[in-house]
C-alpha cells in the first residue's frame, strides 16, 4: 500500500462516522444521535436555507420591479407646463361661460316670472274674450307698423330733398331761394309757382326742383288763396273752387281749400 492509499484510508476512518450498534441500541451511533433523525437534520437545514434563498430573491424583485414602474411613471410623466396652462384657460373660459349662462337663465326666469304675473289677469278669460283681445292687439300692432313705415318713408323722401339740396348748383338753388320768397310773400299752387319762377327766367328744370324743395303745404296753400279770394270779393262754393283750379291747383287741393274756410 503506497503512500496515498493510507492517506485515503485514514480520512476515510476519520470522516465516516461508526454506525455499528453498541451495547445493543441499534438506533444509535457513537455519538449518540437517532440514525432516523439524520436526514431530518439535513432536510430541515435544506429548506431553510431554500427559504432564506427564495426571500432575498422575491425581495429583489420586488425592488426592482418597483423601479421598473417608477421609471415608467417618470417617462411617461404628466402633462406639460404649456398643456396646464392650455387646460387652465379651457377652465377658466368655461367657467366664465357658466356663470354668463346662469345669469341668463336667472334674468330669463325672472322676466318670466314677470310675464307670468302680469298675464294671470286674464286667467278668467272665455276663449271668446282671449281671441277677441288677440285681434285688437293685431290691430295695433298693423296700425304702429303702418305709422312707423310712414314715418320711414317721409325720413328717406326728406333725406334725398337735403341730398338734393347739398348737390345742386348755383342756378337751382336760387330757383329755390326764389321760391321761399314768393311764398313767404303770397300763396301758390305747386303749377302756379313753376310757372312764377319760368316767368323770372328760371328753367323748367329749375323751376320745378324750387317747387318740389320749398317745403310748401300745397293743401294749406289752398286755403290760403281761397281766403285771399274771399277777402278781395264774394264767392260762390263752385266759384271759389273753379278759381283755386284756375290758379293751378288740383281739384282734391281746391276742395280742401274752399272747405277750410267755411264753404
Amino acid at each position: 500500500m503506497n503512500t496515498e492509499e493510507r492517506k485515503m484510508e485514514q480520512q476515510d476512518s476519520v470522516g465516516t462516522p461508526n454506525l455499528q450498534p453498541t451495547n445493543g441500541n441499534l438506533g444509535a451511533n457513537s455519538n449518540n444521535i437517532p440514525i432516523e433523525t439524520i436526514p431530518q437534520v439535513n432536510t430541515n437545514n435544506e429548506e431553510k436555507t431554500q427559504k432564506k434563498k427564495i426571500s432575498k430573491r422575491t425581495i429583489i424583485e420586488i425592488i426592482a420591479g418597483a423601479i421598473v414602474l417608477f421609471v415608467l411613471i417618470v417617462s411617461m410623466g404628466g402633462p406639460s407646463q404649456e398643456q396646464y396652462d392650455n387646460l387652465q384657460r379651457e377652465y377658466n373660459g368655461l367657467s366664465v361661460e357658466l356663470e354668463t349662462t346662469n345669469a341668463s337663465l336667472e334674468n330669463i326666469k325672472n322676466e318670466y316670472s314677470a310675464y307670468k304675473n302680469k298675464m294671470s289677469k286674464f286667467d278668467d278669460l272665455s276663449d271668446e274674450e282671449i281671441e277677441a283681445l288677440i285681434t285688437k292687439v293685431d290691430e295695433i300692432v298693423a296700425e304702429q307698423k303702418a305709422k312707423e313705415e310712414e314715418a320711414k318713408r317721409a325720413a328717406e323722401a326728406e333725406a334725398a330733398k337735403q341730398q338734393a339740396l347739398n348737390s345742386a348748383t348755383m342756378s337751382p338753388k336760387n330757383a329755390l331761394s326764389k321760391a321761399k320768397e314768393y311764398l313767404d310773400f303770397t300763396s301758390f299752387s305747386y303749377a302756379g309757382l313753376i310757372d312764377q319762377l319760368e316767368y323770372e327766367g328760371f328753367s323748367t328744370e329749375d323751376a320745378t326742383y324750387g317747387a318740389d324743395n320749398c317745403g310748401a303745404d300745397w293743401n294749406e296753400q289752398a286755403a290760403k288763396k281761397a281766403q285771399d279770394y274771399l277777402d278781395y270779393s264774394s264767392f260762390s262754393r263752385q266759384g271759389l273752387i273753379d278759381q283755386l283750379l284756375f290758379e293751378g291747383f288740383t281739384a282734391e287741393q281746391a276742395e280742401y281749400g274752399v272747405s277750410a274756410v267755411g264753404y
